[in-house]
């Protein structure tokens, strides 16, 4: 059982004359496409019908729903044209849709390269025709071997991949200076790292995840708060490594409350404010320490 209906009634060899062109055809075809279309003509001949149907709209009267150019080349050639039983309606669907629909179809670059070998034509317009699309077929080919090339390159591990869940957001942070850039460096606890590239024009750059950064300014506010409230801090943490990778769970120290409900009653003042005060404070003694400690 067929799946689709067959709306061709006849196939009939019918003068250019008596068919009607379809008011409503879209297509504008230039010289170029004429020319060439007479040159298919003339080496092969006629090897398509012409459709049409029997429109309500004109009176009863066939009209072209594909094929206007062909019919336009001569008043007086016979053609097979094959009728269909479409409506109005129809038939304005499929002068919409065929053109684009073959469209639609992609290029194999290498069959069309081996067709293009094959095929001789002596008509100037068909060569052109033929040149152009051998062309964009080795263009299809290249941009293919580029994409293929593309992907090798930024497969990266598994493990980096994203899982249905995540997503990435970013912050990007630019440094116009070495200064800048190295105390960055130590305040976040990046690695440090050579630059080989040996220019000034384009910096360095690290992927930081945001929760170690945030892990990192929370223990560097906990160490100002620290020293702000006169509370020794272990020698530990003072001779800490900052060119170690930070810790990506979890906290040497919790802020405490104190600090915490400080950020959010200070007015929008930013962390790096309150960093920089701290800097200012002046720093106690040893003996000074071991007498409060005492």
């Amino acid at each position: 059982m067929n799946q689709f209906r067959d709306r061709i009634l006849e196939v009939k060899k019918i003068k250019s004359a008596e068919l009607l062109d379809n008011a409503g055809n879209w297509r504008v075809h230039p010289n170029a496409q004429r020319e060439t279309m007479t040159g298919v003509l003339r080496e092969i001949g006629k090897a398509d019908v012409l459709l049409t149907y029997y429109s309500q709209r004109a009176g009863g009267k066939l009209v072209l729903f594909d094929g206007h150019l062909r019919k336009a080349l001569d008043p007086d050639e016979v053609w097979t044209v094959a009728i269909t039983d479409l409506d109005d309606a129809e038939a304005d669907k499929m002068l919409l849709v065929l053109d684009p629909l073959a469209a639609m179809a992609e290029m194999n670059g290498a069959r069309v390269l081996e067709l293009t070998d094959r095929v001789n034509t002596d008509d100037l317009m068909v060569r052109e025709l033929l040149r152009k699309m051998e062309l964009e077929a080795q263009r299809a080919g290249e941009e293919d071997d580029d994409e293929e090339k593309s992907k090798k390159e930024k497969t990266g591990p598994a493990a980096m991949e994203l899982m249905p869940f995540e997503h990435y957001d970013y912050v990007l942070l630019i440094f116009k200076n070495e200064l800048d850039w190295l105390a960055a460096v130590d305040t976040l606890g990046l690695e440090r790292r050579a630059d080989l590239r040996k220019t000034n024009k384009i910096g360095l750059c690290r992927v930081v995840s945001g929760k170690q950064v945030i892990e990192r300014i929370q223990q560097l506010e906990f160490r100002v708060a620290q020293n702000a409230n006169g509370s020794p801090i272990g020698q530990e943490v003072a001779n800490e490594n900052h060119s170690a990778e930070p810790q990506t769970r979890g906290h040497a120290h919790e802020p405490n409350a104190e600090t915490v409900s400080e950020r959010h009653r200070d007015g929008g003042r930013t962390r790096s404010g309150r960093l920089l005060e701290s800097a200012s404070l002046p720093r106690r003694s040893r003996k000074s320490r071991a007498a409060s400690a005492v």
